[in-house]
């Protein structure tokens, strides 16, 4: 296969890749600024071609998972925790919770007076459950790369001995390292 066909391949399987991550996402009802952080670069070098893919870094916390403080019931197997691997704590949490509370304008009710509680206190309550809890793993974007692995060409397969695992493993891996 050629070098200009090989780029012109592994860019479609990005696009598609990124396409697919979207539907899952929408099909999660998801809805948030992370599909508009979806970027792919390749790099040519003598010997080899190079597809990088990046994404927002909490796409890596919402594909994944993360496990929660007290809790890792809903994340087991994820790397990530609170409190480590540079996932911060509830403060920054419910920042990013509070925009999101008020972007679908959800209000929790105060079980003793019956009143609604305000955007701020609502994220708090949030934060802190998810915080404790973890957040389970959508696996948004591992599951379109798994499918859309398998529409690559086998030219390109057997001539870079391209496997599943190692591609999952390689295709964001600068990306995580920058996150720990």
């Amino acid at each position: 296969m050629l070098r200009t066909q090989t780029e012109k391949v592994l860019k479609e399987f990005a696009e598609s890749v990124f396409a697919q991550a979207r539907t899952n996402l929408a099909k999660q009802n998801v809805t948030n600024d992370l599909s508009n952080s979806f970027k792919s670069t390749i790099k040519e070098n003598p010997n080899s071609i190079t597809l990088a893919m990046e994404m927002a870094e909490h796409g890596f916390y919402q594909d994944e998972g993360i496990k929660g403080k007290k809790s890792s019931s809903k994340a087991p197997n994820s790397r990530f925790k609170f409190g480590k691997s540079g996932v911060k704590g509830s403060g920054v949490l419910r920042n990013a919770i509070e925009r999101w509370v008020k972007s679908r304008r959800i209000q929790f009710r105060n079980y003793k007076t019956g009143r609604f509680m305000t955007y701020k206190q609502t994220a708090r309550t949030a934060a802190y459950f998810i915080y404790n809890r973890g957040i389970k793993p959508s696996k948004f974007m591992t599951k379109a790369l798994e499918k859309e692995f398998k529409t690559l060409p086998d030219e390109l397969v057997e001539a870079y001995g391209l496997d599943i695992d190692k591609f999952l493993e390689f295709a964001f891996k600068d990306n995580i390292k920058s996150i720990k």
